[in-house]
């Protein structure tokens, strides 16, 4: 293994086991403040932002104001997504970028597994996207995780960030696709097996989030109620998915949809997100790695 990613463990993993990762695609608003106060308030380990409108040096002398703790970690592909960790930017170094900058794909030391896979996405918006453009794009993203998972090593891969489809999408549920399931007992079987063909599972915990009597405050992380016959209003966009081995690893009480940034609610007065912060919520999620 690469002596990079032997040194890591003495950089952070000495600290403690949990890793803290969030995401926020803050929709071109430059939200400074809030972006490092959230961090703050979350012990943020490793954060990871869309539509950042920030140049990366700003935001890092507000992370760094008292000592320095973060770094910013580039891709010179995908500059669609921006992200900084509390380690060495180099042991988050780009696997494989997308010419379409649609995504990053990191590798990640853990103790428990030597490396990790980190996918970070920021979709194409169903603004110009329909249903069907997204099913047929999705084999790009699906290629990109396989590929990775041969070089680094199968059943390890966590995969986050805006989507622009919902959990129950087909891009998202389909064998083809990216075969994410709500039921961690289902996904812990690892694959199932269409026409004769076996095809592994990913497990997404954002189904958990849908509807009121579900987890959290909210029933999603962006919110449109459009004057179609069809319109859900809550839209579950920014997930998380992630590999049934990792299931043990996964803590389950710590992932969240953040509507608060210390006393500034991020949803408005009739309980809808606050567009002027931004039209999506962060969502939160860690790993005992």
């Amino acid at each position: 293994m690469d002596s990079l990613f032997l040194r890591l463990p003495f950089l952070f993993y000495t600290q403690q086991n949990e890793m803290n990762f969030l995401f926020w695609n803050t929709n071109k608003k430059a939200n400074l403040h809030e972006i490092v106060e959230l961090v703050k308030q979350e012990d943020t380990d490793l954060l990871m932002l869309a539509e950042n409108t920030n140049s990366p040096a700003e935001l890092l002398l507000e992370l760094n104001t008292k000592k320095t703790l973060f770094s910013f970690s580039p891709d010179p592909i995908c500059n669609k997504i921006h992200i900084f960790t509390k380690f060495n930017a180099k042991n988050t170094k780009p696997l494989q970028g997308d010419t379409k900058q649609r995504f990053t794909t990191r590798r990640l030391f853990s103790s428990v597994f030597g490396e990790v896979i980190l996918i970070v996405v920021h979709y194409q918006s169903r603004v110009n996207w329909g249903k069907n453009d997204q099913n047929a794009h999705i084999f790009e993203l699906k290629k990109a995780i396989e590929y990775a998972e041969v070089e680094v090593g199968k059943n390890r891969t966590i995969i986050c960030g805006d989507f622009n489809m919902n959990p129950f999408d087909d891009a998202m549920v389909q064998t083809t696709g990216l075969h994410a399931v709500m039921d961690k007992t289902i996904a812990s079987k690892t694959s199932r097996t269409v026409d004769g063909k076996s095809y592994d599972f990913l497990y997404n915990p954002m189904w958990s989030f849908l509807g009121d009597m579900s987890k959290g405050d909210v029933s999603g992380t962006i919110y449109y109620s459009l004057a179609n016959p069809v319109s859900y209003h809550w839209n579950m966009f920014d997930q998380v998915l992630f590999s049934p081995q990792l299931i043990p690893y996964f803590d389950e009480n710590y992932i969240n949809i953040v509507t608060k940034i210390g006393t500034k609610s991020l949803l408005s007065k009739n309980n809808i997100i606050n567009k002027k912060i931004s039209d999506h919520l962060p969502i939160k999620f860690s790993f005992n790695l």
